[in-house]
């Protein structure tokens, strides 16, 4: 008894498929590769259209966030020349009326400002969100 372990194929021996069943084989592997070739290439045209799908969201984002940065910077240089233009009023106040006064008016005509930023930036704001 030999020590050597058992081949399950030993390349010594010659293997021949029968001639009828050749074709079959042959028909049998091109049906496959066709049948891979289809489902890569159905794969293909997900990934594509996924990606198309990211690249829009990030388009529809991207443009909400430069329509947020916007609003944000034009609120910003809104109320920063508000507050300069009150403190202006204010050094020239020559009463403490005359400062209530100022103060009074500054905040009817800021506080109607601020709602509508606010109101704004809180759209903008939701749009981003949504959109993300």
């Amino acid at each position: 008894m030999s020590n050597e372990p058992k081949r399950i194929f030993d390349p010594k021996l010659n293997f021949e498929l029968p001639r009828e069943i050749a074709p079959l084989l042959e028909q049998t592997a091109a049906v496959s590769v066709a049948e891979g070739f289809d489902a890569c290439f159905e794969l293909s045209l997900a990934t594509q259209n996924t990606v198309a799908s990211f690249e829009k969201q990030f388009a529809i984002a991207q443009a909400d966030a430069k329509e947020m940065a916007e609003k944000l910077r034009s609120a910003t240089t809104q109320n920063i020349d508000a507050a300069f233009g009150y403190a202006l009023k204010l050094a020239q106040a020559r009463t403490i009326q005359g400062l209530v006064e100022i103060q009074v008016d500054f905040i009817k005509t800021q506080t109607p400002i601020f709602m509508r930023q606010t109101q704004e930036l809180s759209q903008s704001l939701g749009k981003l969100v949504m959109h993300s």
